[in-house]
């Protein structure tokens, strides 16, 4: 994913990527529909993945740091599952917004 803004912080970029990731295996795995391709998909993990590493302390205090303590970026399948009540009703809003567009 490229970020256009210049003036975002790397935590910034991974809520941004690590929100994508969810919103997009809800889509997949939940509602059985996607909008891009496995390649895109896996290229945003890889950076998501890298991002965490290089800037560990920011990736501990990102909004969905606790999905993601040990995702490697190899599948999405369990991040659903992963969400609080309050992030899965907001993150399965977005995915159904998705949908009708």
């Amino acid at each position: 994913m490229t970020f256009g803004n210049p003036y975002w912080s790397n935590k910034q970029k991974m809520n941004c990527l690590q929100r994508w990731l969810i919103v997009q295996s809800i889509l997949y795995y939940e509602l059985s529909t996607s909008i891009v391709t496995d390649q895109v998909f896996d290229a945003n993990a890889k950076q998501l993945v890298q991002m965490q590493k290089d800037f560990k302390s920011e990736a501990e205090e990102t909004e969905y740091a606790y999905m993601f303590y040990d995702f490697d970026g190899s599948t999405g399948f369990d991040l659903y599952d992963r969400t609080n009540k309050h992030d899965k009703d907001y993150l399965t809003h977005i995915a159904n917004t998705l949908t009708r567009r």
